[in-house]
């Protein structure tokens, strides 16, 4: 792909955006997108700059990235806003009991490609999620590890943000997310107890606080257990 003029006004990532957004909308569904190193080169900007391009992209629908593959368009999906609120506080307005259990937590240096500028030391928490005992989510949370020292020795079973506000003082004040239907991976749906591919609902959530990104977390819900609602305003 060619470079294209970024001399705009507004911030050099925005720009970037555009004019991503632009070729993107001209490619089919499931066509890859350049590395960010490569798109840095193109535009002659930093990667970190070229990561925040790509990543309003995603925000928007238009751009999805798997591990170790790359970042592909994606089928254009109805986009919903829901409120920041926790999986324990949303259970427990549903009138069931929420409970977790720790599946895994390691502490690992970001890769470039992650949602987390490289080098950042993350904290990632691995947790099967329970209403009334029974499981209805994966959650797989990516927290930055200095903002938390010492929350791998904590009590991980109950609301994350609950735990971030009284013990770190951190409480997460704006966010974005996105909901998309897929078919279940492999180790979720074990962890879930149902069949590879069933249809889950795939939550994916950046947490910021003071516009520090705080959490960044994958989930799978089973959609025959879970729903989410939003309240729609006109804008």
């Amino acid at each position: 792909m060619a470079a294209e003029a970024t001399g705009s006004p507004g911030p050099k990532y925005e720009r970037v955006a555009e004019s991503l957004r632009k070729r993107v909308r001209s490619l089919p569904v499931g066509a890859s997108i350049p590395s960010e190193r490569h798109l840095a080169e193109e535009f002659g900007i930093s990667r970190m700059t070229a990561r925040r391009a790509v990543v309003a992209l995603m925000n928007e629908g238009l751009l999805e990235r798997f591990g170790g593959r790359g970042t592909f368009v994606t089928q254009p999906s109805l986009r919903v806003l829901l409120a920041m609120n926790s999986f324990s506080a949303d259970t427990l307005r549903k009138g069931k009991v929420p409970g977790a259990e720790v599946l895994a937590v390691t502490v690992e240096a970001a890769e470039a490609e992650g949602a987390f500028p490289q080098g950042t030391s993350v904290l990632t928490v691995e947790r099967l999620r329970t209403a009334d005992g029974q499981p209805v989510a994966v959650q797989v949370a990516g927290l930055d590890a200095s903002l938390v020292p010492g929350l791998e020795e904590e009590d991980l079973t109950g609301s994350l943000y609950q735990l971030l506000d009284t013990h770190y003082g951190v409480r997460p004040s704006s966010g974005d997310q996105r909901l998309l239907a897929v078919a279940c991976p492999g180790r979720p749906a074990r962890q879930l107890g149902i069949a590879e591919g069933a249809p889950v609902l795939r939550l994916e959530r950046h947490t910021y606080a003071g516009g520090t990104l705080v959490e960044h977390t994958v989930s799978w819900y089973r959609s025959d257990l879970y729903e989410f609602t939003a309240v729609l305003q006109a804008l």
